[in-house]
């Protein structure tokens, strides 16, 4: 699965979200702040990511190390933002 398509569900999924909180007059600060610290962990992870490949990697070989590395901390995220999908899907409109 690519990590974009888990950054362009969220991103839908809770820009849908929050425009309807906005529509009823009920906006929480909940939802921009899922997306914001969900988006900004994955910025990060890109940055680090290429710096930590360019450290480790030797030129036409990888190592394993980078790749582990890069393939935890990218699923932890992909988990991260399941559960912001998650939440915009299925608990905020319970809250509303």
């Amino acid at each position: 699965m690519c990590w974009f398509g888990l950054i362009g569900g969220l991103l839908m999924v809770g820009v849908e979200e929050y425009r309807i909180e906005l529509s009823r007059h009920k906006a929480t600060v909940s939802s921009p702040l899922l997306m914001t610290i969900t988006i900004s962990l994955w910025i990060l992870y890109f940055w680090k990511e290429n710096k930590l490949c360019a450290a480790f990697a030797k030129p036409g070989k990888p190592t394993l190390t980078a790749f582990y590395c890069s393939f935890g901390l990218g699923t932890i995220l992909a988990v991260l933002t399941g559960l912001g999908i998650f939440y915009f899907g299925h608990a905020a409109p319970g809250l509303r």
